[in-house]
């Protein structure tokens, strides 16, 4: 099995709608899930896992679970609900049994069960646009809003912190208008459709 489509449609509103395509090489068929989530969930590569035939989509604080051996069976899939959630999610990882959650916020560690093993948050939003996350056997590495470098163990535990040194050229903005300039280029038009072929 491989995924082979994913797309999200915002409504300028409330909600958006995502659809994930995936093909099955021994039939030669492919499943498309169609899934209504709130306006802050974003369906792309990086917030659905394929595992054997089960296949794991992120929505913000939902997680869904869906069996593709028998997507037309109404019981075959579950939701699990992030608890003590705090901002947005937008990323999932598999790491062994457990997995990674990569938010706006917090960084958590949740069991193959979909239960919080740790949680990681600091003041500072830890998205940034201009960089990923970055997981291996032993450590977990990210840059966040303002440059700052951080990296945990596996246990959530901080290994290190590295706060981004500002040059004379950086200097904050001075007027609302210098500072719209400098975040337009983070931000996105509503009402997007973006596909991602793989």
């Amino acid at each position: 099995m491989e995924i082979r489509a994913i797309s999200t449609i915002h409504d300028r509103g409330h909600y958006s709608c995502h659809s994930v395509a995936v093909e099955d090489f021994s039939d030669g068929r492919t499943v498309t899930i169609i899934l209504v989530g709130d306006y802050c969930s974003n369906v792309g590569k990086d917030s659905v896992i394929l595992r054997n035939d089960t296949l794991i989509i992120l929505l913000d604080a939902v997680i869904v679970v869906l069996s593709l051996k028998s997507t037309m069976d109404p019981g075959s899939h579950d939701i699990h609900r992030i608890k003590n959630n705090f901002g947005t999610y937008y990323s999932i990882y598999p790491v062994g049994n457990n997995y990674i959650i990569y938010g706006e916020l917090e960084v958590k560690m949740l069991d193959k069960a979909f239960r919080e093993v740790w949680t990681y948050s600091t003041t500072d939003i830890l998205i940034n646009p201009d960089y990923h996350l970055n997981i291996d056997d032993k450590q977990i590495s990210f840059t966040d809003w303002d440059g700052n470098h951080h990296q945990l163990d596996m246990d959530g535990h901080l290994l290190c912190y590295k706060k981004r040194e500002l040059n004379v050229k950086e200097k904050q903005p001075g007027d609302a208008a210098a500072f719209e300039k400098i975040m337009a280029r983070y931000t996105r038009p509503y009402g997007h459709c973006q596909c991602i072929y793989t």
